[in-house]
């Protein structure tokens, strides 16, 4: 393996080794806007199996390793990003695993999406690093507007992985 990747050789990643499509990490106050807009355009119409953690956790086990553990079977991440996401702890550790996989995959492994604008007194080190290193798709209501928005979002997530960052 090791002599593979130095001729430039790279693992593909099977789609069918994953239980999920995408781990959707929100705030408990962005949960109506996951449930009734990205869950139903991307479960409903575009037939992706996403892992929302309050739906889809076993009651009574460990968040923290629910979360790795649904992370790891899951293709890529989605983040919905907003003044509530940015002040709430468990969102933070989220996003933390969330760089671990960019670290490990690449950009490609994380599809960002601002719901709500962030305040500069809210923002976060790993917000404005994850928002300085990578694009992020915005959310805004309209019919021509909100189908733009959908492409995007669908594209990053149809984006095969490219190869991961390597240190020089």
């Amino acid at each position: 393996m090791i002599r593979l990747r130095r001729k430039g050789y790279v693992r593909l990643v099977n789609s069918e080794e994953y239980m999920f499509d995408c781990y959707v990490v929100s705030c408990e106050t962005d949960e109506q806007w996951v449930f009734q807009t990205l869950s139903s355009t991307l479960e409903v119409k575009h037939s992706y199996r996403l892992c929302i953690p309050t739906r889809d956790f076993d009651i009574g086990a460990s968040i923290a390793d629910q979360i790795e553990e649904k992370m790891r079977e899951s293709k890529k991440i989605i983040i919905v990003m907003s003044n509530d996401f940015a002040q709430d702890e468990w969102c933070q550790f989220q996003l933390e695993k969330a760089q671990e996989r960019i670290r490990n995959q690449g950009e490609e492994a994380v599809v960002s999406i601002m719901l709500h604008d962030i305040d500069h007194k809210h923002m976060t080190s790993t917000i404005k690093n994850l928002l300085r290193k990578s694009s992020y798709a915005t959310w805004v209501k309209g019919k021509i507007v909100s189908k733009l928005f959908w492409d995007i979002v669908v594209a990053a997530i149809e984006k095969p992985f490219g190869n991961p960052p390597i240190a020089v």
